[in-house]
């Protein structure tokens, strides 16, 4: 008699198991939506299959787990279990932090918020006077020269690392190495306090990618040009779009799962053209080239060569020249060559942790140079790195 009864509990726990199984697959297979769809939690819409199918079957994998029911609560699910294998892995490339936010972690980016990233004060006076010799070498050429520091999204959005930490009230390395430049003697541009008094009405940085967004960009060129040209406007931004973009570059190396994240582009009045070809930007990158043969040749080349991210003319616009040295926040697709464009007759955007250069100086001729770096490389000596063809 025992013997039957514990058969037929043994009976009802598969079915129960069983059913339980089969309600997880069947209800969001059923709850499965179609037509346009945006992800609100994810901040994002999801995929259309047209958009994806060219990539077979990683294309339908992103199509379908857009669209199935409770798709908020797996992921979550999702993310949890893969937190816990990062864990187990040992992988420490990205932190999955609160609100499904990522956060890069090389470069000791978390620190930044938490307040134990290693920028001695000898470090940081070391890197304001190599970009005092920058801001030297501009003077003798009679042109004006500006240093600044792109913000980490750690420093912006810290509360999603850490719910105690205030961005607002957060001193972080951008803040003390603009202050030692100043001390130095340098023009020094610190764009992050406008950064956190407006970077709740759109979306300043991306929520799966370590890049700000347009909106993030367009408030750093605020501030920019208003110690830039004090006496110009910033571009009037008409509208605000919201456009789905898979350049989420975190979400997509470690969640694997083909993100197309919302974010904020701007819509205005663009005047500038792009030049991508002719004898000027021939020239332009016959010295870019030679420069970085250069620093390979004498054992002082990076990883990533330098190269010409943007170079823009506007025939109409009141200022001159502007040459920009900076890293990926200055691509394109971020928006700050355009912005500039609107009042520069040529703007030309040298990118990738470059090198100081005499030779594009002399070819591009700049009334204003801007020399950018964004915050997680304070304590690798930027300014330093950027003096090796000055020497």
């Amino acid at each position: 008699m025992g013997m039957i009864m514990m058969k037929a509990s043994q009976k009802i726990v598969a079915v129960v198991f069983i059913s339980l199984i089969s309600a997880m697959i069947l209800v969001p297979l059923a709850l499965f939506k179609t037509g346009y769809l945006v992800l609100e939690s994810e901040n994002r819409k999801a995929a259309y299959y047209h958009e994806v199918s060219n990539e077979g079957f990683k294309g339908f994998e992103t199509y379908f787990s857009d669209r199935l029911g409770f798709r908020s609560s797996l992921i979550r699910v999702y993310a949890v279990l893969h937190h816990a294998a990062l864990e187990s892995i040992g992988n420490r490339d990205v932190f999955l932090a609160k609100n499904g936010w990522m956060f890069l972690t090389a470069e000791f980016n978390l620190e930044i918020a938490r307040g134990g990233y290693p920028l001695s004060n000898a470090q940081a006076e070391e890197n304001a006077l190599a970009e005092r010799v920058i801001a030297d070498y501009y003077a003798k050429r009679g042109t004006a020269f500006f240093a600044t520091i792109t913000p980490s999204k750690a420093a912006i959005y810290s509360e999603y690392i850490d719910e105690n930490i205030d961005p607002q009230s957060l001193s972080t390395p951008a803040d003390r190495q603009l202050e030692a430049y100043r001390a130095a003697g340098v023009q020094a541009i610190n764009v992050k306090p406008r950064l956190l008094a407006q970077r709740d009405t759109e979306l300043s940085f991306q929520q799966y990618d370590a890049h700000w967004t347009q909106y993030g960009a367009y408030l750093a060129y605020c501030e920019l040009l208003s110690h830039i040209m004090p006496d110009s406007d910033p571009i009037t931004i008409t509208k605000w779009k919201h456009e789905g973009t898979s350049q989420c570059d975190m979400a997509n190396q470690v969640m694997r799962l083909g993100y197309t994240e919302m974010i904020p582009i701007a819509s205005y009045q663009f005047h500038a053209k792009q030049v991508k070809s002719g004898a000027f930007y021939d020239a332009l990158q016959a010295q870019v080239d030679a420069d970085n043969a250069r620093l390979k040749s004498e054992r002082k080349s990076d990883e990533r060569k330098t190269i010409i991210s943007a170079v823009y003319e506007n025939p109409d616009a009141v200022g001159g020249t502007l040459l920009v040295y900076g890293d990926s926040m200055w691509f394109t697709a971020r928006g700050l060559p355009r912005f500039f464009a609107e009042h520069f007759k040529r703007v030309v955007v040298i990118t990738l942790r470059p090198a100081i250069s005499p030779g594009v100086d002399d070819l591009v001729k700049p009334d204003v140079v801007i020399h950018s770096h964004t915050e997680r490389f304070c304590k690798n000596g930027e300014a330093i790195r950027a003096t090796r063809l000055l020497g």
